[in-house]
């Protein structure tokens, strides 16, 4: 009976949860989680296969890569290249990734210029981002298409020309808003983003595999400078960038500073499972306690609540039959493995609820714990993705610091989705945390959560014996938080971005 009870809260919470949840949603843009090292001068970035790659086929996106750096790597004089390059098969991190390569052939690829680390487009946007057909509907990230990677003459220039867009926001050199043709002048090297498919005119042309008629071996792997851009000033780079040549904007911005020559050295391959690994993050702190708020609110209760709606809502495996699994640590004065990483199954879920349910508070905050807890728990090999969410109401005031397991977590290629309870929650931490490793960071502020007539009936007119009762701030913190898990889980189903449509999370509340 009691089961009973609470799942008609729940639902009834639910429903309006999701009411309001619809109203919250923006069709924001969701770019790559790629990073930059100035003192390297690489870029470690994600390509998201959006189809089941044999090992084949894998070898000949990692061999296109290889060369795309080199020329990359040319085109910057030296000063940059790729660095770790993780592959994820079968659609794993779309969300996440800077390339993502289709099955298509023949179509053009095509790259959102300077989206490169760009996370959300409208920072002060809800950061929900949402596609209503397909993932390429996604920007700031680059497309490609399987007759480039098929292609080992001219495959890698379409990756680094495309790579400059994205990095640079540089502009195509072979074509502008002018009636006359727009092209550099005749150079066997530059520009890299003139058509090295096409030009200069001289040498071997043939037609390709998508009737094309192309350069035999194109020879463009430089940037235009002062001394051979276009003179005629009628194409794209021009006009955005008042009449620069590329190089003059490569080597005068900032964001990716040009720090000196450095020798090819990569770039390494990171081989990623397909597996979703998800382990959530519980702060069993005293202040999460009744007794220890002024609103006399369960934080602890109500996190328990949320975290395990979304543990029941996942699916054993996602649209593409990539499995998912799941884990939980808590933490205080230490950190406790509650529930070790497995596959999710019903039983998984079930044993997992119980033991979350179980979990006492009281302590300090020792949120490092809790996560060099959740990295010891993850396997020698490697997911796409591996995520955290960590939830907590306090400050960092015991044990390793989170700062210190940053880097562990960026070489394990970690997202961490953090989510602030209340006004005294650590900001400053939970934000870093989710900024550098390209996740999410969650206010809770229950003081604005509407709570709706369906939970005020429950605090006011529902017999004890239909209803057990709770405190108006318990019931508005429950709310904020499924609200919150809710939005994960749409945005761990898109594969780190939404998809336009509810499944599971709606048929469970």
């Amino acid at each position: 009976m009691e089961r009973s009870r609470r799942s008609l809260r729940n639902a009834a919470i639910g429903f309006s949860l999701l009411a309001c949840f619809l109203l919250f949603v923006t069709a924001a843009s969701w770019a790559g989680i790629g990073k930059f090292n100035p003192t390297t001068g690489k870029f470690d970035f994600i390509v998201s296969i959006q189809f089941a790659a044999s090992d084949a086929q894998i070898d000949a996106v990692k061999a296109r890569f290889i060369a795309a750096s080199k020329v990359f790597h040319t085109a910057t004089r030296g000063n940059h290249q790729f660095g770790r390059i993780t592959i994820c098969n079968n659609s794993m991190a779309t969300g996440y990734a800077d390339f993502l390569i289709f099955d298509t052939r023949c179509a053009k690829s095509r790259a959102t210029p300077g989206g490169y680390g760009i996370r959300f487009v409208n920072e002060d946007e809800p950061k929900v981002p949402v596609y209503d057909s397909s993932p390429e509907d996604v920007m700031n990230r680059v497309k490609l298409y399987w007759d480039r990677i098929e292609d080992s003459e001219r495959g890698h220039f379409t990756i680094a020309h495309e790579f400059s867009h994205l990095v640079y926001d540089i502009r195509d050199e072979y074509e502008g808003p002018g009636d006359v043709p727009s092209e550099c002048p005749g150079n066997a090297t530059a520009c890299l983003m003139d058509s090295y498919y096409t030009r200069p005119s001289s040498g071997t042309f043939i037609t390709d595999d998508c009737g094309r008629y192309v350069r035999e071996i194109p020879t463009l792997i430089q940037f235009c400078d002062t001394t051979n851009h276009d003179p005629l000033k009628n194409n794209y780079q021009n006009e955005t960038h008042s009449g620069k040549s590329c190089w003059e904007v490569v080597s005068t911005q900032t964001r990716f500073p040009l720090t000196g020559v450095k020798p090819l050295v990569g770039p390494t391959f990171l081989d990623a499972t397909n597996e979703r690994r998800i382990v959530i993050l519980l702060d069993r702190s005293g202040s999460m306690l009744p007794e220890n708020n002024i609103g006399a609110e369960d934080r602890l209760t109500a996190a328990k609540d949320a975290a395990t709606e979304f543990i029941n809502a996942l699916p054993d495996t996602d649209g593409w039959g990539n499995i998912y699994q799941i884990g939980a640590v808590s933490f205080a004065n230490t950190a406790n493995g509650e529930v070790a990483l497995e596959n999710v199954t019903a039983t998984k879920q079930t044993t997992t609820t119980t033991v979350i349910v179980n979990i006492p508070g009281g302590g300090a905050t020792g949120m490092g714990l809790g996560i060099a807890e959740a990295l010891s728990q993850m396997p020698a090999d490697f997911a796409c993705p591996e995520i955290f969410i960590l939830l907590s109401d306090g400050q960092h005031n015991h044990g390793v610091h989170p700062d210190s397991l940053i880097h562990e977590m960026l070489s394990r290629g970690v997202i961490v989705y953090t989510i602030g309870i209340g006004s005294e929650a650590d900001r400053t931490i939970l934000k870093a945390l989710a900024d550098t490793t390209g996740g999410m960071y969650i206010p809770v502020n229950v003081s604005e959560m509407p709570i709706p007539f369906t939970s005020k009936h429950l605090l006011t007119a529902a017999p004890a014996q239909d209803f057990p009762r709770e405190n108006e701030a318990t019931i508005r913190l429950r709310l904020a938080l499924q609200r919150a898990f809710t939005e994960l889980f749409r945005i761990v189903e898109g594969g780190g971005y939404i998809v336009n449509k509810f499944d599971n999370m709606k048929a469970k509340l």
